[in-house]
């Protein structure tokens, strides 16, 4: 992508191998093959969301939730035919998307502020967004393929603008089309990019254009897929149009609703939207002064992002906080929405003219951060208590996998009732299929015969298996415990253990063998 004709005196100089896309997908890669070290080196075990994801693509299906496309699984499903079913693929699949994104980003800002050094600090601007560089690494999943696609999307519609070619509607529309398979945010995007692109009449000009009737098509085939199984079922129809309304509470107060949808756009881009302008103070003057120091002619992307900000902002209001009051979602779920605006923000900055020092500080506040956080993710696997309080990366699923083994089970069907133990469990038994009643996780079609292992959590004055899991376990089975110490690097050996309890069926019970499709 050609870089925007304007430039700063302060711009340093753009064929500095840093200030490149090459240097920044260089950075950004070693920046993820630190952590995937760190954490391949630390712990096998799956992190938050990665469990169930784990469990979901067992089978390659249209569709796997309501509440979002299955272009994630579809992406985890391949990788894991290439990768084995342990953790390996959900951080080849995280960090390859992190590196995209860091690409797109660059881009999209280098074509804003018309410099290769401003677009490297708003790449490296996600250094200081806690959600990225803290909560990314331990949750998130299909946000971080829709944060992805949302950057793909703006570089495509740049590229259109500037060039107006018919193969750069094709372009723009592969992006659309895969971002409808991701959140469902991504929705509100889409409707807020074309709201803003309507404001420009060199923007408009090339976005209303006739060429623009293919990219709902090409689109909608990409996503039929997904939709055909969505609206395939009643069922389904109904729980995605209900989700379209639903509130977390009952009733919350507007006044509630609307505190969130104004201030959880702000908490999302935390503390980066805090210490930007502390560092640069004359952000906020152009930042409400809104227009970016375009050229006089021709479009300009700068105020571009900020519509698209502003648009989301106004949809969150009306339908999040006033038609259909939510309150307390999760603020990672805003990423994909608001992401453009760390372009968007290092473009206000760029435009307030910082003298070069302000600029050695926040890069090197950037950089502080960075290692801090490493560090303190580092000690949190390593470690273990104190840095940590549930410590997955800790739980020893390895000496259960053992006692399972011991207990003669090698292949068959696990079933569970924690998505968290059943899809830690699964690498050690990539040949079985894992059952899950009632949490919607369809199991491998196939024989449902040969060993049936039922495994569970044994909670403090609770050594009875779960509701879920009695229709499987014939009335005369007798359940072995299992507990494994946990080992820390000072404290002593069974400072904390873990408690399972299994039982080990030969034949598979008639229960499991009618669940050959649940």
């Amino acid at each position: 992508m050609p870089d925007h004709p304007e430039s700063t005196a302060r711009a340093g100089t753009p064929g500095r191998f840093l200030y490149s896309l090459p240097g920044v997908l260089t950075a950004v890669a070693l920046y993820a093959l630190a952590h995937t070290t760190a954490r391949l080196l630390a712990s096998g075990n799956l992190g938050e969301d990665d469990p169930r994801e784990s469990l979901l693509i067992q089978v390659l299906a249209p569709g796997y939730e309501v509440r979002h496309g299955p272009l994630y699984d579809w992406a985890l499903w391949l990788l894991e035919r290439l990768l084995g079913t342990g953790v390996q693929p959900f951080l080849v699949l995280k960090y390859g998307l992190l590196v995209a994104m860091a690409g797109f980003l660059f881009a999209i800002a280098r074509r804003v502020t018309g410099s290769a050094m401003w677009a490297f600090m708003a790449v490296d601007a996600m250094a200081l967004v806690y959600q990225i560089f803290w909560r990314f690494h331990e949750s998130l999943s299909h946000v971080i393929g829709t944060m992805t696609l949302v950057l793909a999307s703006l570089w495509a519609l740049f590229r259109l603008v500037d060039r107006g070619r018919p193969r750069d509607y094709l372009v723009f529309a592969l992006p659309v089309g895969l971002g409808l398979l991701s959140e469902h945010s991504y929705a509100v995007f889409l409707f807020a990019l074309f709201a803003a692109a309507a404001l420009q009449a060199d923007v408009r000009r090339r976005v209303y254009a006739r060429a623009m009737l293919a990219v709902p098509v090409v689109a909608a085939l990409i996503a039929s897929p997904y939709v055909a199984w969505l609206f395939g079922e009643p069922a389904r129809r109904a729980e995605f149009l209900a989700s379209l309304t639903a509130t977390d509470f009952e009733a919350p107060p507007v006044l509630h609703a609307l505190g969130d949808a104004i201030g959880f756009p702000v908490l999302v881009l935390a503390p980066y939207i805090f210490i930007l302008p502390l560092v640069f103070p004359g952000v906020l003057r152009t930042v409400f002064r809104g227009a970016s120091a375009g050229p006089a002619a021709g479009p300009d992307f700068g105020r571009l992002l900020g519509h698209l900000l502003l648009f989301e902002l106004a949809w969150m209001v009306l339908f999040d906080a006033i038609l259909f009051p939510r309150a307390d979602y999760a603020v990672q779920g805003l990423l994909p929405l608001f992401v453009p605006a760390l372009a968007w923000l290092t473009d206000r900055a760029r435009a307030s003219a910082p003298s070069a020092g302000r600029i050695r500080l926040f890069v090197a506040i950037m950089l502080a951060l960075t290692v801090v956080a490493f560090a303190v993710r580092a000690a949190n696997m390593y470690v273990l208590d104190p840095v940590c309080s549930k410590c997955r990366w800790g739980v020893p699923y390895g000496e259960l996998a053992q006692a399972m083994r011991g207990a003669g089970f090698r292949a068959g069907t696990v079933v569970i009732e924690d998505e968290e133990l059943g899809g830690n469990l699964r690498r050690f038994f990539p040949h079985a299929r894992f059952l899950v009643p009632g949490r919607g996780i369809p199991a491998p079609a196939g024989r449902p015969g040969g060993q049936t292992a039922l495994v569970w959590d044994v909670r403090p004055g609770h050594p009875e298996a779960p509701a879920a899991l009695r229709a499987y376990l014939p009335g005369d089975a007798v359940a072995t415990p299992v507990e494994v110490p946990w080992h820390h690097l000072w404290k002593p050996t069974g400072y904390r253990s873990s408690r399972w309890a299994m039982v080990i069926l030969d034949p598979a019970p008639a229960a499991v063998q009618g669940s050959a499709s649940q």
